[in-house]
Parts: C-alpha cells; structure tokens; sequence
C-alpha cells in the first residue's frame, strides 16, 4: 500500500523513519516509559470477568494503555481506536463517529458494546454509542480494553462484533494537580482541571473539570457544516479501602453541551428537502457505586449499580433516557480444576421521546426492563497447558423474550513463548425502539400521485427478532522475549434475521401530514450471511528508546436476502458488503530522541468503501513531545496531515448532510503540581 502514495508524501514518510532510525541506534539513553513489556504485563477483565495476563487470553483482545494513550496524541475516545488492530474508525463530521470492527460500520455501530467502567453506554434507543458525550477524562484513564469477536456469555446481548471496556484511574494514582490547555485549528480550545487528594489514610478522592470546543467541518460543496460543537465535563470518584479485602468506590459526573449541525428535512413545499442549521444541545449525568469483596483469598464478589440520565436534542434525536442497572457476580473455585464465576443483572430503561418532523415514536414514553444471569466455568484439563472455558448468558428482553448466548473457549499455551486459542459463540443484537416503534420520513423529491404529494419514510415493526451470529474463531501469539510479539486472529462469522427495510404500501396518512400519501418501507429480518477475515499484529522494541507496530487486517462479507426479503432502505446487502474495507492497517512509531523529547508517528491506510463512493487512502498523524521539566509538558500535534480535507463516511441517516474532515494542528501544554507516588 505504501506504493501507492505520491512522491512527495513518499519521502515525507522515509524521511522521517530514517530520520527515527538513525537517531534510535545512535542516543544512549534510559529505557522508555512507553515499552513493549507494558501490553505484555497488561491485566485485562474483559474475557472472563477476572484479571489475567492480555498475553494468555483466548479472544482476540487489544490494550491501548495509558502511555499509549499519551502518546497519540488524541482528544477523544474515536481517535484512540484508531490504533487498535481490526478496527474501522470515521468521522462523519465534527461531532459525529462511526465506529466499528469485523463489519456493520455505521453512526450507529449497533454489533458494538462500549463499556465504562463496566457502565453500557450503549443507547437502545438507536442501537449505537453517542461518542460526543463519552467525553472522559483521557489522562484518568489506566488503560483501554477491546476485544474484537463476540463477549455475549459474560457481557450480555449487543456484545456481539466487539466489546470496549474504558477503565479509569484509581484515585491513589491521581494524587496532585494537573491543569492541561490547549489551542488548535479544529480543536479550536481545550482545557482540563483535576486534583486529587487522600481525606485518611483508605479514602482518597480526586474531581475534575473539562471544557473543549470543536471548530466546525465543511461541506462536499465547500460551504461550512455549521457541525461545531462544545462540551463542559465535571467529575468525582472517590475509593475507599475499607480493608485489604474490601474495597469501594463510588464516582459521578456531569455534562452539558452545544450540539450543532446541518439538517435535511421534510418539507410540504417544493423543492421538498430543505437544509438548515440546526443549534442543539445535550447533557447528561451518572452516579455509579462499586464494592469488591475477597473471602478466603480464593473467591470474589462484585456488586455494581448504576444509575444514568441522558439528555439529547439534535433535530431527530430529541428526547432523553433514564437507566438503572445493578450487577452481582461471584467467582470462586470448585476443586482443583475449575474456577466457576456465575451473577445475575437487573436493568431498567425509562425512555421520554419527543415528536418532530423527521422522526417519532409510537410510544413517547417508553419503559423497558432487562433481566439476566450468567455462568462460565473455566477448566484446567493440563495445569498452565491447556484450559477450556464454557459458559452461556441467559436473558428476558422486553421486545424479543427469553435469549440464550453460549460459548466455548480453548487455550493451548505449550510455553512461554506460543499461545493458541479457538472460540465458537453466540450472540444477538436486540432491536432498538426505533426499529421497532419508530417512523422516520426520509425524503420528499416532488413525486406526485393522483395529484398528491407522495412523502418516503421508513416504518418500524413489533414483530422484529434479535439479530444473531455464530462466531468461530482462532488465534496465535508469539513472543519469545519482552521485545517482540506477533498476534494473529482469523474469524468467521455467520449472521441470521438481520434487520433490513422491505417494500411497504402506499397509503394516505393523516399524521403527521393530511393529504399526503406515504410510501414507506418496513424493518424485516430479511438478510443473511457471512463476514471472515484476519486480522494480524507485530509489535516491535527496536530498542531502549524506540518502539513499532504494524497492523493488517482483511475482511469480507457474503450476504444475501433471505425469502420473501427485497431490501430497501436500511441495511441492504450493497450496504453490509460495500462499507467494509477489504484492507486496511496501521504503522506506528514511537520513539524517545533525547531524554526529554518524544516523536510518535502513526501512517493510517483504509480501504475504498464502494458503497459510500469513498476512495481508499493513507493519511498521517504526528506528535512532537517536549519535557520541558517533571512539572511542565509541552506537545505539537498533526493530524489528517496528508489531506487538506477528505470524506470519510456518509451516515446511514439521511437527514444528515455529508462532511469533510479537516487537516488539524494543536498544541498543548500540561502542568502537573503536589504530584504523590503511590505504589
């Protein structure tokens, strides 16, 4: 893929590798904080709920940790995932993200469950994650954990194409003061404020104040998106170790926003389709409450409860959502062999939407109740050789019933240095309340009948299943010493009942508007089929003071209608197959010139996306990191830099106007003060 760039970015890139080469051999110099020992040591709850090493899971899991979060450069939670393996990342406009892995890319990945702390942010009114409002704290965050492949036994329904799991800081590791600002072209102003502090000798504390403000994108035209936006983020956490064995924490926050954007509506004149600037807001809270208990050193309760309120008002998404959750599990040993962690869950979802001329719902109040329980159990057949893990997840939804979602692991670690693992699965994706009560009137191009105005929507249906899939999968690592290590997963996966839009009637409505006629499609689960592919990672410590990694990936999808579906609209097979890149990858450097200054670089390649009418390309970020003292941090940020502007992704929804992204450059600057180190 490098071949394909012009010369002048050509020697851009080798210039600066050389140029990071020649100085990596040529500095002596202590060995970085940022090292390749760090994602090997990495502990990681997302495959079975416990700690255990990122090197002997048997899932295709990733780590961004927090130096790797440093380091990049990014502002927002999209742009790290950038550096997974395997993961499909596109900004639709300044506010917007689509984010996906293995397939079903889309504003509203719906095959994607994104977790904070084990809090879901995962909307079930759309089925997807409004990234503009998981503004977290990036400096609080202790690591990043993703796993590509379903998590469903453990995690429950939506875990379906992948998991994220964000896990902040320990207030102990946030002791002192940080104040960061930073000034931009598109991230036009930023700023943080945290401090943390011990009230005695168990409880420790820490809040914190956010606020960034987004320059807006441009137009396929070149006129301005009018997609600016700002955010204010205020938080708390505090823990408490009430003793060795029983520790707890509680945290909360708060957020409100200006969201803005250009719309496309519905109109009862011609020319039918009117643009216009849309100033919306958002805001929102959560208080969630986590106690851990460890009886004999040997088993472990967790109990964790949540309640959640959000709040958001963009033109078609216009209505708020209330969540209360409450999660038990328990891990203990059963003899000798097995270790067994079995828990029960209780959700509550309060959703108040309000009617516009875009998009409604049947139902403008609307309560949803979830129950769960869950059981794994994981078998060493041959002590720290070979261990296998079955389990299944059990769960009452309230559109679709009772679910069960069952999976079987193998993981075969003959030494130190190689590790295989094979997985079969099961997962679904439950419908969302827009896909089942929602009526979404997509456009209005003049066409009349019988001298009537004829109005194209999409009607959602009560009879909808859950979308499921069948995953089988495999994986190797290798890593013969703390400075290299290659990993390789290859999946397939089989989909049944996803969700399409079928032909519909042509009818009179009287709402919203008299006299019109209405041609409408409906939601069926009507397609079928297949996604397979490989997904691969080296990782590489040149040296002391210089680190790369190389990611490849390829996919594939198969799919097809089954009886009686014709497709329109919404998720068609065009769609599913042609918004996945058969390649894409990622080459990452990082390296320590002096003692005090970093340079990270990050070449992105992504394929062409045919459906979308979007070309394949390469583009570039870079990160100039200067250590002025142990106080004061000074960075120089690109990114985007071999484009001006680009498209990236065109939103599924059609309200939304398509929008370039931008080349940007900001600098920032951190100032830590009464730093304490805590071990």
């Amino acid at each position: 893929m490098f071949f394909l760039l012009n010369d002048m970015k050509k020697r851009l890139i080798i210039t600066l590798f050389i140029f990071q080469w020649f100085t990596g051999f040529t500095q002596n110099l202590d060995l970085a904080e940022f090292s390749l020992q760090d994602l090997i040591d990495q502990k990681v709850t997302l495959v079975s709920k416990k700690e255990e090493k990122f090197i002997r899971a048997a899932a295709a899991v990733f780590v961004l940790t927090n130096e790797d979060i440093r380091r990049s450069g990014a502002t927002s939670i999209p742009e790290l995932l950038r550096l997974v393996p395997g993961f499909q990342v596109a900004r639709i406009d300044a506010n917007k993200w689509a984010v996906s892995t293995r397939g079903f890319i889309g504003r509203f990945s719906n095959k994607l469950l994104v977790l904070i702390d084990g809090r879901s942010v995962y909307s079930p009114l759309f089925s997807g994650v409004f990234w503009s409002m998981q503004d977290v704290m990036l400096e609080d965050i202790e690591r990043i954990e993703v796993i590509r492949g379903p998590g469903a036994t453990l995690w429950g329904a939506n875990a379906v194409n992948g998991i994220i799991n964000i896990v902040t800081k320990h207030t102990k590791e946030t002791q002192g003061g940080l104040i960061s600002v930073g000034v931009g072209t598109e991230e036009r102003i930023f700023g943080t404020a945290r401090y943390g502090t011990e009230i005695s000798k168990n409880v420790s504390i820490r809040g914190f104040s956010k606020y960034i403000k987004r320059d807006q994108s441009l137009l396929i035209n070149g006129d301005p998106a009018a997609d600016d936006w700002d955010i204010l983020h205020n938080g708390l956490r505090a823990d408490w170790e009430k003793s060795p064995n029983h520790l707890m924490s509680l945290e909360s926050d708060f957020y409100c926003g200006n969201l803005n954007h250009t719309l496309e509506t519905v109109t009862l004149d011609p020319p039918h389709m009117n643009s216009r600037k849309y100033n919306g807001d958002m805001r929102g809270m959560h208080v969630q409450f986590h106690s851990q208990s460890i009886f004999n050193n040997a088993s472990v309760l967790n109990l964790q409860t949540y309640y959640d309120y959000l709040n958001r008002d963009e033109g078609v998404v216009n209505g708020s959502m209330r969540t209360f959750n409450i999660d038990l599990d328990y891990l203990f040993d059963w003899g000798r062999r097995h270790q067994v962690i079995c828990g029960a869950a209780f959700r509550l979802i309060r959703h108040e939407y309000a009617y516009n001329n875009i998009m409604y719902i049947d139902s403008n109040v609307r309560t949803q109740n979830l129950y769960s329980a869950f059981i794994q159990d994981d078998i060493q057949i041959l002590k720290e050789r070979l261990r296998l893990t079955l389990g299944s997840k059990f769960e009452h939804y309230y559109y679709t019933g009772f679910e069960i979602q069952p999976n079987a692991r193998l993981l075969f670690t003959p030494n130190t240095v190689h590790t295989f693992w094979t997985a079969v699965s099961k997962a679904v994706r439950t419908p969302s309340l827009a896909e089942v009560e929602g009526r979404h009137l997509a456009s209005m191009d003049g066409t009349m009948l019988f001298d009537l105005p004829m109005i194209f929507g999409y009607w959602g249906n009560p009879d909808l299943r859950s979308e499921s899939l069948i995953a089988y999968e495999i994986g190797y690592r290798h890593c013969p010493s703390n400075q290299f290590l290659l990993d390789v997963a290859a999946f397939y996966n089989d989909y049944n009942h996803l969700v399409s839009g079928n032909m519909g009637f042509i009818e009179i409505d009287p709402s919203p508007y008299p006299q019109y006629y209405i041609f409408y499609a409906t939601s069926e689960n009507k397609i079928a089929g297949q996604i397979y592919g490989v997904e691969t990672l080296l990782d590489y410590q040149v040296s002391k003071t210089w680190r790369i990694q190389c990611s490849y990936t390829f996919s594939k999808a198969n799919m097809h209608y089954v009886s009686g579906g014709n497709g329109l609209y919404i998720n068609q097979v065009d769609n599913i197959e042609g918004q996945i890149p058969r390649h894409q990858g990622f080459l990452r450097s990082s390296m320590n010139l002096l003692k005090n200054i970093e340079l990270d670089a990050c070449l992105r390649y992504m394929d062409e996306l045919p459906e979308l009418s979007i070309s394949d390309y390469f583009d570039l970020d870079l990160r100039l990191g200067l250590q002025i003292s142990r106080q004061y941090q000074l960075s120089i940020i690109g990114q985007n830099l071999l484009h001006e502007h680009r498209l990236e992704f065109v939103p599924e929804l059609s309200y939304s106007k398509n929008a370039m992204i931008q080349r940007g450059i900001f600098v920032k600057f951190n100032w830590l003060f009464n730093q304490t180190n805590h071990k």
